[in-house]
């Protein structure tokens, strides 16, 4: 093995997996892979696995493409007829919201309107903090702090009853 910590690995526990349901499915498959296999075969066979998960990665990535062209047209779609969702008789649900998102767009007048509006124990704000503090104002009616800017992004989710 071509690593600086070559000399180290006898002296070191191998450690299999983190998650102990994943590890028993592990050895599962690790039972179906013939016994003797030299370094070349088994190298080959986890090419040939690895293949496989490329493909099966490519067709889930156009899968997503295709849902979210159907995201974007429902979100349209339940705007234009008033519904935010609609449910199936087999307990199934898709629903569409609209989620404000919060984006400092300028630090410093950001910084500058905390100390000018009395909030000057954020100025170490967290990104989530001030998320809440301008969706609050909104709720007030009021406008976001200067150097934010808030968009909604719609949110689309199948539940099962």
């Amino acid at each position: 093995m071509g690593s600086k910590y070559k000399r180290l690995f006898k002296d070191l526990t191998r450690t299999l997996g983190t998650d102990p349901k994943f590890q028993d499915l592990v050895e599962l498959k690790k039972a179906e892979i013939p016994a003797g296999l030299g370094p070349t075969e088994l190298a080959t066979l986890y090419r040939q696995v690895s293949e496989e998960k490329d493909a099966a990665n490519a067709a889930l990535a156009e899968v997503q493409v295709r849902l979210s062209a159907f995201e974007q047209r429902m979100w349209s779609a339940f705007d234009e007829a008033g519904v935010d969702n609609v449910g199936f008789a087999d307990g199934y649900r898709v629903t569409v919201t609209q989620k404000p998102s919060v984006k400092t767009e300028d630090r410093d007048k950001v910084l500058a309107w905390l100390k000018e509006n009395g909030f000057e124990r954020l100025l170490s704000v967290h990104a989530q903090t001030l998320s809440t503090l301008t969706l609050e104002r909104l709720l007030e009616e009021l406008p976001p702090p200067d150097g934010v800017s808030v968009t909604l992004y719609p949110h689309t989710s199948l539940t099962k009853k």
